[in-house]
C-alpha cells in the first residue's frame, strides 16, 4: 500500500517504483453497475500529456486540481471509459 488516509476516505492506493494506482469505493453516480463500485485511478508522467491524448480520443473529462494537504498538490482528470468504468488520471505531485 502506498497511500491511506483521512483526506480520501474509502480510497486506497497500491504500487511500486513503476506502478501505481488507487480503488475507491464510491456511491452509485450511474446506473451502470460496473460504475457503482470502483474507480481506477492512475498516476500518469505527464498530465498535459494524458489530457491531450484524451482529447485526442473524443474522451469527455473533467480537470481538477487537488491540494490536500500541505506540500500536496495534483491535478487529475476525471472521466468514465467506454465501457462505463470511471477513470481518475493523476499527475505527479506538483
Amino acid at each position: 500500500m502506498t497511500y491511506e488516509g483521512p483526506e480520501y476516505p474509502n480510497f486506497i492506493a497500491i504500487g511500486n517504483d513503476t506502478l501505481e494506482f488507487g480503488l475507491e469505493h464510491r456511491e452509485r453516480f450511474r446506473a451502470e453497475p460496473s460504475a457503482e463500485v470502483l474507480t481506477w485511478q492512475l498516476v500518469v508522467s505527464d498530465i498535459d500529456e494524458a489530457a491531450r491524448a484524451c482529447t485526442e480520443a473524443g474522451l469527455v473529462f473533467e480537470a481538477r486540481t487537488h491540494e490536500p494537504g500541505e506540500g500536496w498538490r495534483c491535478r487529475t482528470l476525471e472521466l468514465v471509459s467506454p465501457n462505463g468504468y470511471r477513470v481518475a488520471l493523476e499527475g505527479l505531485s506538483e
